[in-house]
């Protein structure tokens, strides 16, 4: 799997020229990846790194190797999902974070089953329901309400590192490497969704269209990464 960050947590006592080896290690093994960290100090007899459950011991270095950029797996610490993805149905992440349409749960008035029936041209076939196409950012706000979140403020928007066929062959991880996070800056008269920022264009994401949106609201969330 490729390696595009490694984000770094060191012990205070393990002293920089460990660290320092550790990072000569990953500049060998990964010498494209962007690399940054930070150093912990032990609070009274509490080791201050672990993973899994398991604590390490006295001068540990614990490295995480993540498949898409370090800022926003960072982000996706102090932010936690809510509801259930939503399935684009209109958008433009190229030229900025514009989502405009999203596929609703209520199926169009006229597309029922006993209405799906052409008795003209095949007699047997049954068309399968339509769904209502909404506007993403009413939908959302929706979704956020139903989750118990009533202010826009802090809500961000998840769009797929990969394409389906790589979150099918396991090369995007999940948590932080699944989903890049980009703050919901305003919403349109129409109920657009205006991302802040480039967008995933910016970051090179989302080159052919994204398929689904994850609404995250800020809160500490330490198991993210």
């Amino acid at each position: 799997q490729q390696v595009c960050s490694v984000l770094l947590f060191a012990d205070l006592a393990c002293g920089a020229r460990t660290v320092q080896r550790v990072l000569a290690l990953l500049d060998i093994a990964y010498p494209a990846a962007t690399k940054a960290g930070l150093v912990v100090s032990r609070e009274g007899q509490e080791a201050p790194l672990g993973l899994g459950g398991e604590v390490f011991g006295r001068g540990g270095v614990l490295a995480l190797l993540l498949p898409g950029p370090l800022h926003s797996a960072i982000s996706f610490c102090g932010c936690v999902p809510f509801g259930q993805p939503l399935e684009v149905a209109s958008a433009d992440l190229k030229r900025g974070g514009f989502i405009r349409t999203v596929v609703g749960t209520d199926y169009e008035p006229d597309s029922s089953p006993s209405k799906l029936i052409d008795p003209l041209s095949a007699p047997d076939v049954v068309l399968p329901p339509r769904r209502q196409v909404v506007s993403a950012g009413f939908a959302l706000c929706a979704v956020a309400k139903a989750a118990g979140y009533l202010e826009q403020e802090g809500i961000w928007i998840g769009v797929p590192r990969g394409s389906a066929h790589e979150e099918g062959k396991w090369r995007v991880g999940p948590g932080a490497g699944e989903w890049a996070l980009y703050e919901w800056a305003s919403t349109t008269v129409e109920g657009t969704i205006v991302l802040k920022g480039d967008g995933p264009g910016g970051d090179g994401l989302c080159a052919k269209g994204v398929r689904r949106i994850q609404g995250f609201v800020s809160r500490p969330d330490f198991k993210a990464v």
